[in-house]
């Protein structure tokens, strides 16, 4: 289909017949992600109909949730071990303009931080308290004790711009950081228990042997 038939099989969703309106959905959904420009361009232009614009964003929400199953499977297939790429993935359901390379840099000056902190000769478990430091107290990485069941505080890119996410996101940027230090590690159990709406206690349990690197 070309943009002008595209474009007129969207201005249909506007039918109040809803078996016709029914069926261009069915069609949409059928074409996938590639329409969702058009979706969005449409419910700028839509007179402001609230029932068009909520057809509107359940499409664009449904198309954009199916294309990321479909990335996190393949991701997942080739072995699901580049655990920034797979947070990325989940972040693009919401920011799908973000840039894969623009959080390694942002993943990449957190380690920076900490490196700037090492000493020669630093034992791993030295390493591990300067960046804990860096991590908590200099950059105050946090849970996000006020909206903790937020959507957001699993969107790497939110919890860079922020600071707060929740246990598995701040879990992954730590080891993500870590992966880059001059520390190898293992086994790594990170908890955060939020006992107050004020208080957070952080606890870090390493399971096994740190090492240094030849």
């Amino acid at each position: 289909m070309d943009n002008r038939e595209l474009k007129a099989l969207v201005s249909l969703l506007e039918d109040d017949d809803r078996e016709v309106s029914s069926l261009v959905e069915q069609k949409i959904r059928s074409l996938g992600d590639s329409i969702i420009p058009f979706l969005e361009d449409h419910w700028e232009n839509s007179g402001f109909n609230p029932n068009v614009q909520k057809r509107i964003e359940d499409l664009i929400h449904d198309l954009q949730f199916r294309t990321l199953t479909e990335r996190l499977r393949v991701w997942r297939n080739n072995g699901g071990t580049d655990l920034l790429e797979g947070l990325w993935l989940i972040a693009t359901y919401q920011y799908p303009d973000l840039s894969l390379t623009k959080l390694q840099q942002e993943v990449d000056q957190i380690y920076y931080d900490a490196w700037l902190e090492f000493r020669q000769g630093m034992h791993s478990a030295a390493q591990i308290d300067t960046l804990n430091y860096v991590f908590f107290k200099k950059l105050k990485f946090g849970a996000n004790t006020k909206n903790f069941h937020s959507a957001a505080n699993s969107m790497l890119n939110i919890v860079l711009e922020t600071h707060k996410g929740n246990p598995i996101s701040l879990c992954v940027l730590y080891m993500l950081v870590g992966r880059d230090s001059e520390c190898l590690y293992t086994g790594l159990t990170f908890r955060i228990y939020s006992y107050s709406p004020i208080r957070l206690t952080t606890i870090l349990s390493f399971t096994s042997m740190f090492l240094t690197k030849d």
